[in-house]
């Protein structure tokens, strides 16, 4: 017995019904073949040869948990990095050297590191370090 006709005789539809609903709830192509039990590149030739590509939805109205998160998204638990200098640290710094001129020739830290860590503007940075 095909796949087709396994689908067809444990829903008690037909297949073309079954691929239907399941797309038009908003499944992904993928997540309907691992209902199914198909393996992907079959259920797309399958789905080709039925014409079902159409009651498929567009990507950003699947459910979410069918939607990829496309290139670069991060995978796994995050990583917490732990900073390389203190707070206390880069305000000292910024003590010792308070010109934003003196501050880019002489200080051991690059200015857009403290400027990135706090986030505002140097002026508002040196009364903090100040303080």
């Amino acid at each position: 017995m095909t796949k087709i006709y396994t689908v067809r005789y444990e829903f008690k539809e037909s297949f073309h019904d079954v691929v239907k609903g399941l797309a038009t709830i908003g499944y992904s192509r993928r997540a309907v073949a691992d209902v199914l039990n198909f393996n992907l590149s079959y259920f797309r030739e399958v789905c080709t040869r039925f014409n079902l590509h159409q009651y498929f939805k567009p990507q950003c109205d699947m459910l979410p948990e069918c939607r990829s998160h496309g290139k670069g998204w991060p995978k796994g638990k995050k990583q917490v990095r732990k900073p390389r200098y203190t707070d206390e640290y880069l305000l000292s710094v910024v003590k010792q050297y308070p010109g934003y001129s003196d501050f880019m020739s002489c200080a051991p830290v690059s200015i857009s590191t403290v400027t990135r860590r706090f986030r505002l503007p140097w002026f508002k940075i040196v009364n903090m370090a100040e303080r």
